[in-house]
């Protein structure tokens, strides 16, 4: 049914490589000890009726091999826990630290053991540890392209939607969906892309989410030209004298765009070593005392980072965050309560350390720290939370019908979100009236 369904035309784009999923699920059975009631009825069968079947003994023999190699990851993950490595981080010596995430099946190895190895210690696997194992056996995958159809959906009742504003961000998730579509024509130069990138100190990661109209495509559909691209209008400038913004061309903001910010690490997110991928491999640059402490309680280091419907506060807000949550994980580190700390209660005492930082940041921002921009932005996100979606629907038709404001949240003043504010609190205040009677 998968593999029908991934070769309809049309459909294919909502579950593409159906057939690899299913070779997936097979082999990750076939190898492992679900197999082995199955196997093992056979063999035996076969010994009873002195039928000797050499594939059954075959497939025998790989479940065998498979499980033997599950007790192997568990005494390689112990190994690896003692080094508080996260799921796929390798140490390949010389203080040297692989990303194997994308090196199947040896990166299901590695998911398997840290999986099994949680089990047998009798704690709960977390729900980042299920998303891991379930992506290395292609579920993830899959879950990932059927949200393709969900994005579809919601871009279709935004369009058709009465409210003008929210148009513009149906047609920025359009661009990105296409963007992810083009891009992939240009996958097999990412490698050189990288390259480039990394000799002319231009492979950042950039944030996506920050770009609008044209620019959410040409900075999807570049990803994987970016820098070569970058290198091209450099040359182009030189020659001319002109930017190719003045001969009415998109100029290298346009595949540049916004640097990424996370909260586990200060400064610039990039590639340390890029001629690794050609073999799927990530080097990865030393560890933060933030990294550490999520890879010990098992939590995904990206859950750290503010991810609000504001990008440009989420940018702000985690170049705040990183240093400050440094400095609590650091503490936890050096914690003895923390290092003999159950998995769940590591989880616990990093949830509660992370929820302190970010109230001390959002207080700092809204006493002016991170400037005007930021001050704005802060009250815009804020507002956000406080009333709900038609709520903030509501009051931007009224700001718009009463003083022509239009845009979104976070494109209005200081002056223009308090009167939003009186709107919205005035529709929530009658709405909690209607809900009394």
């Amino acid at each position: 049914m998968a593999e029908t369904f991934s070769n309809t035309p049309g459909f294919g784009t909502l579950l593409p490589f159906g057939r690899f999923f299913n070779n997936v699920i097979a082999t990750a059975y076939q190898w492992s000890p679900l197999a082995a009631p199955q196997h093992l009825y056979k063999f035996t069968r076969n010994l009873v009726k002195q039928e000797p079947n050499v594939t059954d003994r075959d497939a025998f023999a790989r479940m065998l091999v498979g499980s033997t190699a599950l007790g192997l990851s568990m005494e390689f993950d112990n190994e690896r826990r003692e080094k508080n490595l996260d799921v796929y981080e390798v140490d390949v010596g010389g203080g040297t630290i692989v990303d194997a995430k994308n090196t199947y099946p040896f990166s299901l190895w590695l998911a398997a053991g840290r999986v099994l190895n949680t089990m047998r210690n009798g704690e709960q696997v977390s729900e980042d540890l299920q998303r891991e194992i379930g992506t290395q056996l292609a579920v993830g995958q899959l879950a990932r392209d059927t949200q393709f159809a969900n994005d579809i959906n919601n871009m279709l009742d935004v369009l058709t939607n009465v409210d003008i504003d929210k148009r513009a961000a149906a047609i920025d998730g359009l661009y990105k969906v296409t963007g992810n579509f083009a891009a992939g024509f240009t996958r097999p130069l990412d490698v050189l892309n990288k390259a480039v990138g990394f000799m002319t100190g231009t492979d950042t990661a950039k944030d996506v989410r920050q770009a609008e109209g044209i620019n959410t495509f040409s900075q999807t559909a570049t990803k994987y030209v970016d820098n070569i691209i970058e290198t091209f209008i450099d040359a182009v400038d030189g020659i001319s004298g002109n930017t190719l913004t003045n001969l009415g061309i998109a100029g290298e903001e346009t595949f540049t765009g916004e640097e990424l910010s996370v909260a586990t690490r200060q400064g610039e997110v990039y590639d340390v070593n890029p001629f690794a991928r050609m073999f799927g491999l990530t080097i990865k640059p030393s560890k933060t005392a933030t990294e550490t402490v999520y890879s010990m309680a098992d939590m995904a280091p990206w859950k750290a980072s503010e991810r609000t419907n504001i990008p440009a506060y989420d940018k702000i807000f985690n170049g705040m965050l990183a240093p400050m949550l440094e400095l609590y994980t650091q503490d936890l580190l050096d914690n003895p309560r923390f290092q003999d700390a159950t998995i769940k209660q590591k989880r616990g005492m990093l949830k509660k350390r992370l929820s302190e930082v970010k109230a001390r940041v959002r207080e700092s921002m809204e006493r002016g720290s991170a400037g005007y921009e930021g001050s704005v932005l802060n009250k815009a996100t804020s507002l956000t939370r406080r009333f709900s979606k038609e709520t903030r629907r509501e009051a931007m038709k009224m700001l718009r019908q009463d003083y022509g404001i239009t845009g979104q949240l976070e494109d209005l003043s200081f002056k223009e979100l308090e009167l939003f504010m009186r709107y919205a609190q005035f529709i929530k205040d009658a709405e909690d009236e209607v809900g009394k009677l």
